[in-house]
């Protein structure tokens, strides 16, 4: 509601005339009676409105205000919506609703088509509210080119018991394609214009055949040309190490005590040697073993170990 400034009786003049005229041809005689209550207070004026209305000519018409009332039509009258539905938007506040891929949105458990918003994106946020002029419908506010705010009236999406909506597509009958926001709309125009074609077919028939867009003359790579250019950049190479490459280190298998003993006890017992004596030697000689290769080596040590020498025939 706009508040009326100071200084400006026109703006509210038709509410002054009607008080003024309640009180002079209305209030007036109330001096003359006793009034007991409300109910008989309302009476009294109920009688006097149509009375009134009835009777006294209008300066501006020449008409009582009843025979004005009566030339107006009925598609010229429009009437409020329900109490209820008044006290709804009362103290209802609009919401963002979120635009889906078929340029609907669901606000109040219904569903609203908002395919005429002009602009509306897929994905959108759209502030919602409810149309006071409709009891089951909705508004979305939507701005002109100087950014005032237009609350534009969206059709509800009616449904069939099936849950199929009422307005889709008869199967075998007929086809009914989905309509193009206006990014899609820019993008089969830009889609013509890089492919050099009148039609999207053509811009299609262009594309399959595998013809260059814009016709070759836009090089994609220009930029880097003038900015290396811009900054005389050169490539210097730097001197760096090697890397060792294909080369692979082989560990040799290190035989444990154990492992040792359990090859060599034969041979050595074959030979005619004492083995307690040899794994004496052994431990002293080997304490962290011996690589698979010397196994020989150990042997014949301990078979040429001085006073230890073990002979064929088992003495020493």
């Amino acid at each position: 509601m706009q508040i009326n400034k100071p200084g400006n009786p026109r703006a509210k003049g038709q509410v002054e005339k009607a008080n003024n005229i309640v009180e002079t041809a209305f209030e007036s005689g109330l001096r003359f009676t006793e009034v007991s209550d409300i109910d008989q207070l309302n009476e009294l004026a109920e009688r006097w409105m149509r009375y009134y209305n009835a009777t006294q000519i209008h300066s501006r018409h020449g008409l009582t205000r009843y025979q004005a009332w009566n030339k107006i039509k009925a598609e010229q009258l429009i009437l409020p919506p329900p109490a209820e539905y008044c006290r709804e938007l009362a103290i209802s506040t609009p919401k963002e609703a979120k635009v889906s891929p078929d340029l609907e949105i669901r606000f109040g458990g219904r569903y609203y088509s908002v395919k005429d918003i002009r602009g509306v994106l897929v994905g959108q946020k759209l502030l919602v509210a409810k149309n006071p002029w409709e009891t089951d419908g909705a508004r979305v506010a939507t701005y002109d080119a100087d950014g005032n705010e237009i609350w534009q009236a969206v059709p509800q999406i009616e449904f069939d018991e099936m849950g199929f909506r009422a307005d889709a597509a008869v199967i075998g009958a007929e086809y009914k394609g989905r309509i193009d926001t206006v990014a899609q709309q820019h993008a089969k125009e830009l889609d013509k214009l890089a492919m050099g074609a009148d039609t999207l077919e053509e811009a299609a028939a262009k594309r399959k055949g595998k013809a260059v867009p814009f016709n070759g003359e836009i090089d994609p790579y220009k930029h880097q040309e003038d900015t290396l250019a811009a900054r005389n950049t050169l490539y210097l190479p730097k001197q760096g190490t090697q890397m060792e490459y294909n080369r692979m280190e082989v560990a040799e298998q290190v035989l444990s005590k154990v492992e040792m003993a359990k090859l060599l006890k034969p041979r050595i017992e074959a030979a005619g040697g004492d083995w307690k004596q040899a794994v004496r030697m052994l431990q002293t000689a080997y304490p962290q073993g011996i690589e698979a290769s010397r196994l020989d080596e150990a042997f014949d040590k301990l078979m040429n170990a001085g006073r230890l020498k073990i002979h064929r025939t088992g003495s020493l």
